[in-house]
């Protein structure tokens, strides 16, 4: 099920620090559309990088800094050694 996000979304500065999801949506908006990709300030590939910077204009690092913080919890989630670590657990 794809997930719903507020078209505010898409306006820089508007949501501060992203969430992974969040930052995703507006990766592939952006994408998309080249007057939505000048208006974010991005130029060349547009990374989530790039995404979480533009959109904490006055922190970009922090912006970039939470996102990645964000990321590596998640690919800690998904990856096979958490699983079979809670399996070993049961």
């Amino acid at each position: 099920m794809e997930q719903q996000f507020h078209r505010k979304l898409l306006e820089p500065g508007w949501v501060g620090c992203l969430t992974p999801d969040q930052a995703r949506h507006i990766q592939q908006a952006l994408k998309r559309r080249p007057d939505l990709k000048k208006k974010w300030g991005i130029r060349g590939a547009v990374t989530l990088n790039k995404v979480a910077r533009a959109a904490l204009p006055d922190e970009p690092d922090k912006g970039e800094e939470h996102l990645q913080k964000l990321l590596a919890a998640e690919r800690r989630k998904k990856s096979p050694q958490t699983t079979k670590r809670a399996q070993n657990r049961s």
